[in-house]
């Protein structure tokens, strides 16, 4: 991990500290998205399209190297946005270039690993997978579409959606890739609590119009997308991780240089088991996130649900919100100036609670693979 951190230093820590950085504290009081000319610069270092196959003019990294990279990035990075986006990008064109046919994969993902273009997951419309407002009626040799996605992160720079929707003509979950461009399609901003500079959108579509070249995934997109949620739940944590780290040296600092009671902050024994839990936190979220991402090796790894990746996300989530809080608390009345960004980061990693399902939910998936599991262990343990 060394050997990656230091690539990461060497190759984006000094565009993330002069392009990136400045200007997050306003792009999150004003909701604006990360700057198309920001992921463009990113793809043409090779950082957007890191993941991306070799064939396709990525850099080939396997998902635990990609995961790890974005730990350092948000390590360096002080707008959580950044990596959440950049990773999502990312996934999207792997997944439709694994999906789409040669020619759509040729036509569609060229662009978006060369970052002429962006692509953004656009799942839930407020029901669950089994009740999906959004649908498509065949109309000849086409379909029309028309939904509502009520949040689609990188919305709001995005080109292409990869689109799920329900088909009337057989009652099952179909992916659409559906344009910014194509007649119908409304994109509108949405107003989030954190990640504001992540170009959060509602994507509409009345009566859109597409052949089938466009449908990505004909039948059965509840396990299209909980393959794509498999890996994505473990990456969108990865950025969270890199930040929790430079929360507790920054804290560690801070409480050093405060004096209270004719001493530093950093000798009261109170003080420094705050330091201690933090310290705790990051390294087990990070122990608990490396290990789900080296899972992808693994010939038994679940494709429709990997419980690994689910606790790992559960998890690194939890102990984030923790860190910030514990920061905000630790450094009293300066840490919730706007200049200490304890504030946003906290809200940054509430953001992260729906994210991938939401925690309640994987709550009970979690609950419900684990009876499932040992009830069939149970059963194998009878009739032996």
């Amino acid at each position: 991990m060394a050997e990656i951190a230091e690539d990461v230093r060497e190759r984006f820590a000094g565009f993330v500290r002069e392009e990136v950085n400045p200007g997050a504290i306003e792009r999150d009081v004003e909701g604006i998205g990360i700057p198309r000319t920001v992921l463009r610069k990113s793809a043409e270092l090779g950082l957007l399209n890191y993941s991306i196959p070799r064939a396709l003019g990525g850099g080939g990294a396997d998902l635990f190297r990609w995961g790890v990279v974005l730990e350092e990035l948000g390590y360096h990075c002080e707008d959580g946005s950044f990596p959440l986006v950049l990773s999502l990008h990312a996934a999207v064109a792997n997944a439709i270039h694994q999906a789409a046919s040669p020619a759509v994969a040729e036509r569609v993902v060229a662009p978006l690993v060369r970052g002429e273009r962006f692509a953004c997951f656009a799942y839930s419309d407020g029901t669950d997978a089994f009740s999906f407002r959004s649908t498509a009626k065949k109309k000849g040799d086409r379909y029309l579409l028309d939904g509502d996605k009520q949040m689609v992160t990188g919305g709001l720079e995005g080109d292409v959606f990869m689109t799920y929707v329900r088909r009337e003509d057989n009652d099952d979950l179909a992916v659409f890739l559906i344009e910014r461009d194509d007649p119908g399609v409304t994109i509108e901003p949405v107003e989030v609590s954190g990640f504001r500079a992540a170009g959060m959108a509602r994507l509409r579509f009345e009566g859109v119009e597409l052949s089938e070249e466009r449908m990505l995934v004909p039948f059965d997109g509840i396990s299209h997308a909980q393959l794509f949620l498999n890996d994505r739940r473990g990456l969108l944590v990865c950025g969270l991780l890199g930040r929790m780290r430079a929360i507790v040296e920054d804290v560690a600092v801070s409480v050093g240089q405060t004096m209270r009671y004719g001493r530093p902050l950093s000798e009261l024994t109170s003080v420094q088991a705050t330091l201690g839990r933090m310290h705790v936190a990051v390294e087990t979220a990070r122990a608990m996130a490396h290990r789900a991402l080296h899972g992808f090796r693994h010939a038994d790894r679940s494709s429709v649900f990997d419980p690994d990746m689910a606790v790992a996300k559960y998890y690194v989530i939890e102990q984030a919100i923790t860190v910030a809080t514990s920061a905000l608390r630790v450094t009293g009345g300066c840490g919730y100036m706007r200049h200490s960004n304890y504030e946003r980061y906290l809200r940054d990693f509430h953001g992260g609670i729906a994210g991938g399902g939401a925690q309640d939910i994987l709550e009970v998936n979690l609950g419900a693979y684990l009876s499932s599991m040992l009830g069939r262990r149970h059963c194998r343990e009878l009739n032996q």
